[in-house]
């Protein structure tokens, strides 16, 4: 890969995963109403969670969100966040947003 279509992925990778977008994600689904310590964009960690495929409980997930995260949960606050009918179609809109990106860009 050249060194300008790694820039211009990386770019394209920074607009798709911004934090302005993410939030606006995460309102728009109703599974951000006010940030505390789970904010959408510690969110995004989980997407590294699942995309490795190690993962096989919910304490595996919550560990690689400690991890990720510079403010770690507890195992229950972190299972009642997941277990809200409204993280389902946060990462649903996150993964169509992201599908549907590249997508876009090739059809340009």
């Amino acid at each position: 890969m050249k060194q300008h279509e790694a820039s211009k992925l990386l770019r394209g990778f920074k607009q798709t995963f911004s934090e302005r977008t993410v939030t606006a994600i995460g309102r728009s689904t109703g599974f951000f109403k006010r940030e505390r310590n789970m904010t959408p964009m510690k969110m995004i960690s989980l997407l590294s969670c699942f995309a490795g495929g190690q993962s096989t409980t919910l304490a595996d997930v919550q560990r690689t969100y400690n991890a990720l995260s510079p403010a770690s949960m507890a195992y229950k606050p972190f299972h009642n966040q997941l277990s809200k009918a409204a993280f389902a179609r946060f990462m649903q809109g996150l993964a169509s947003h992201v599908l549907s990106t590249p997508v876009v860009e090739v059809l340009k």
